[in-house]
């Protein structure tokens, strides 16, 4: 009985270390501090909560972060959760900051709930206005 008890308790321990690697991304928080982008275990567990895309908010702020645009996990996790693209605006406002675009989120978010690939609209606007450039 005792071998069986241990056993249980083997088992248990490891059921709640998977658990634990599911609702806490290590190696999402990982990378991202590796990356430079500050953000805690704690919340990326509540992300995952939420049922938000974990890891697509961290790789979408480590991609702003690379190209120097700041983005608030806030912003980025509310516009997953209402059905946003996340890669289509982190990319359209790193486009928007190398064409010189001034580019605010919340119309970087406008423009890909409308279903605009932002990046493909720089790139235009650019070519019809060059002095952005």
């Amino acid at each position: 009985m005792e071998q069986y008890s241990s056993l249980i308790i083997g088992l248990l321990a490891l059921i709640a270390i998977f658990i634990f690697l599911y609702f806490v991304p290590v190696g999402t928080w990982f990378a991202a501090t590796l990356s430079g982008v500050r953000i805690t275990l704690l919340e990326l567990f509540f992300m995952r909560l939420r049922k938000s895309p974990v890891t697509e908010i961290v790789n979408g702020l480590i991609l702003s972060a690379k190209a120097g645009v700041v983005l608030d996990r806030d912003q980025l996790e509310a516009h997953a959760r209402a059905g946003g693209n996340i890669l289509n605006v982190v990319m359209g406002m790193i486009s928007a900051k190398i064409a010189g675009i001034n580019l605010p989120f919340e119309k970087a978010a406008a423009l890909d709930f409308k279903g605009i690939k932002i990046s493909e609209l720089i790139k235009n606007e650019s070519k019809l206005n060059p002095s952005h450039e």
